[in-house]
């Protein structure tokens, strides 16, 4: 599996859409906003210690998270919590002195950052972890050096020697923090199972159709089947497309990568989706497809409520290999009815 998930904070407008792309939340309702992006686009500050997102994930020996950071008058709180259910396993501390601390459960201090962050700077932080009560592990990266690590720890607070949450969390109160392009890693398959160093999320939207085009737009709205999901901000029912023929499909062209993008290490399409409630549930897929190869999620079972769908690929379908940037930009997306 290896990636597991991937936010660039690029397509949210309303509360709603953090619980649909993320498990779960608490009390973001005012305690989030968007902010602008380290690279462009938008990045999430979070602003009250009351407020989180979660990401829940199979159980997992090995995790490790990435994401970019910049505090604002912190004055010493958590920012990560890596859980089994509602035990907090281990932890990642912003210290009032600015150091970050890398905890067992929200009090064993297992190491310390040499490095101590300052106010409005943004900073690319990396933490892996592997839980066990004597073999445990734990490596902090902040800019793509190493802070602090440790071998044969005991990283497990639970009863259970793995993690399943993963949460961010809001600092104290007075306080806040941004946070850009998020990932979620476990250490299976033979790609992206280790750091991947500084990153960018770059969010491409469709901006042409292509001749797959078997779904249709939403009546009256026009001959453009793009037009109606190219928003950056989800629309839900203003506009969309649809179809109840099975093997329908439509694929759809794309804004491309910034030109300073020289590797890629995954590919992840979003839909969103939802079916007719008085239709029989269908099933679908969301298709990447590189010159003539399709690369095709498994079947998705949509309900009659909109929700955030991901297929992620780490190699290029049609050459087995990682992507370009240019295979990226040429590459064609988009959704097929399949039952």
């Amino acid at each position: 599996m290896a990636c597991l998930f991937i936010d660039g904070f690029d397509a949210y407008s309303v509360d709603a859409d953090i619980n649909r792309k993320w498990s779960s939340s608490y009390n973001l309702s005012t305690d989030w906003d968007l902010v602008a992006g380290r690279y462009g686009g938008s990045a999430i500050q979070l602003d009250n210690a009351t407020a989180w997102m979660q990401r829940d994930v199979a159980n997992a020996v090995t995790l490790i998270i990435g994401f970019d950071y910049q505090p604002s008058s912190i004055l010493g709180d958590s920012i990560l919590e890596i859980s089994d259910a509602s035990t907090i396993q281990l932890s990642l501390y912003q210290e009032a002195d600015g150091t970050l601390s890398v905890k067992r459960g929200t009090t064993t201090i297992l190491g310390t950052s040499s490095l101590a962050l300052v106010d409005a700077t943004y900073y690319h932080i990396e933490l892996k972890v592997t839980i066990d009560n004597t073999t445990g592990a734990f490596e902090l990266r902040v800019d793509g050096g190493s802070e602090t690590s440790g071998t044969s720890q005991d990283t497990q607070e639970s009863a259970n020697a793995y993690a399943n949450e993963i949460r961010v969390t809001g600092p104290a109160t007075g306080s806040a923090f941004d946070i850009d392009n998020f990932y979620l890693l476990d250490d299976t398959g033979a790609e992206c199972n280790d750091f991947l160093g500084v990153v960018q999320v770059q969010t491409l939207y469709p901006d042409g159709d292509t001749a797959d085009s078997g779904f249709a737009p939403k009546s009256g709205s026009g001959p453009n089947d793009y037009k109606q999901v190219d928003e950056a901000s989800v629309d839900d029912d203003t506009s969309y497309i649809y179809s109840d023929v099975v093997g329908a499909k439509s694929l759809f062209d794309y804004t491309s990568l910034s030109p300073e993008v020289s590797s890629v290490h995954a590919a992840q399409m979003v839909g969103v989706l939802r079916r007719e409630s008085t239709e029989a549930t269908p099933n679908v897929a969301l298709i990447m497809k590189s010159g003539a190869t399709e690369g095709a999620s498994a079947d998705i079972v949509t309900t009659d409520t909109y929700d955030y769908s991901r297929h992620i690929l780490h190699l290029n379908p049609d050459t087995a290999a990682a992507f370009t940037p240019a295979e990226v930009n040429a590459m064609t997306a988009g959704i097929e009815v399949k039952s």
